[in-house]
């Protein structure tokens, strides 16, 4: 009979818990908006890009290494809720000399996912631009946000961090289309006058990395 209670119990506290935190799928174009929800990666997109990926060609190498968070949360404007997040940090070398390195940064637990330097934010059509004419008709881009930590005080630096995720010959592979997006006004917070910077140490193209 005690067995019986308890296991009563333990369904009624989980049933209240799920009805506190209702789950909303999170690339569905939810505005977060929902007191107490969780914005979960319900299909598990995030899965596939966790791990250390790695371009090289001659001198010049790019890493990347993703990482999933879960149930992170987060106090909105509009709400406060809970949320999924792939965040990711890099490295950058060029001509054998290392411009950026954020990767001690990967395993830190920091406040949201603006705080790294590689944040997803939405998944993006074949034939958006950049177009995939690779992709099938129905598989979509992960977007990501990026960033570098000498030009955190740039306001307006707007970028595209892309990604797909593929095999080939049955290798993992990453590809990724670095663009650049807005409209070119960039302000320097630290003096309040326009900048002409355009844009971070990694130059924007298409990489293809391989999965480590």
């Amino acid at each position: 009979m005690k067995t019986i209670y308890i296991t009563i119990t333990l369904l009624l506290l989980t049933t209240l818990v799920k009805a506190q935190n209702p789950i909303i799928p999170l690339y569905q174009g939810n505005t977060k908006n929902v007191e107490n929800a969780y914005y979960k990666d319900v299909d598990s997109v995030h899965n596939q890009y966790v791990g250390t990926w790695l371009f090289t060609n001659g001198n010049d190498s790019l890493k990347i290494v993703f990482r999933k968070r879960t149930m992170i949360n987060i106090e909105g404007y509009l709400a406060n809720y809970f949320i999924d997040e792939l965040i990711g940090e890099y490295q950058y070398i060029e001509n054998g000399i290392e411009k950026v390195n954020t990767l001690e940064n990967i395993d830190q637990e920091l406040i949201g996912d603006s705080d790294y330097n590689l944040y997803a934010y939405s998944l993006m059509w074949p034939n958006t631009y950049p177009q995939c004419d690779e992709c099938a008709v129905d598989e979509k881009r992960m977007v990501m946000a990026i960033n570098e930590p000498s030009k955190r005080h740039l306001t307006g630096l707007s970028d595209q961090f892309v990604i797909r995720r593929y095999f080939d010959n049955g290798i993992e592979k990453l590809k990724v289309w670095f663009i650049l997006s807005g409209n070119g006004i960039v302000l320097d917070e630290n003096t309040g006058e326009l900048s002409d910077e355009t844009g971070f140490s990694l130059p924007y193209g298409e990489y293809t990395l391989t999965k480590q």
